[in-house]
């Protein structure tokens, strides 16, 4: 199987995204990366999986997506459980709190498959953090109880 670049696609470069969701079991970092010149001209927002037992079985680096939209000028972070409730707000996140952040999540993933939804705003984005941060969530629809 072929992979190519979001970058590649001509279709994104016809019709700027204004979001970019990725859900790639592991993978999200490599995506991020093959998708350099939409994040820097376009400035979507990127909603991703972080799953660092995934992208560790993956054989990737688990701080490779948020290296990735940091040299794109991302700097807002919305951070999300595994249930779709929000649990915090990061700026530009450090090394040392990722690598935090994604011990714990390799330590308790086995009791329900831990990780975090993030939406990822680019330091210009005029979206409303905290109205994304109260949004609800898929479970609290009728049909998902």
């Amino acid at each position: 199987m072929k992979a190519v670049s979001l970058d590649s696609l001509q279709q994104i470069a016809e019709t700027p995204p204004e979001v970019l969701k990725i859900d790639v079991d592991g993978f999200d970092g490599e995506v991020l990366a093959g998708a350099t010149s939409i994040l820097m001209a376009h400035r979507p927002a990127v909603i991703f999986e972080w799953h660092p037992q995934l992208v560790a079985a993956a054989g990737n680096d688990p701080l490779q997506a948020f290296a990735s939209l940091a040299a794109a000028g991302y700097t807002r972070f919305l951070w999300f459980t595994n249930l779709g409730t929000f649990s915090h707000f990061t700026a530009s996140p450090p090394e040392a709190l990722l690598r935090q952040h994604a011990g714990y999540l390799q330590a308790v993933n086995a009791r329900s498959d831990e990780h975090f939804d993030i939406i990822a705003l680019h330091e210009s984005s005029r979206l409303d953090e905290l109205a994304l941060a109260c949004m609800k969530h898929a479970r609290e629809r009728a049909d998902c109880r």
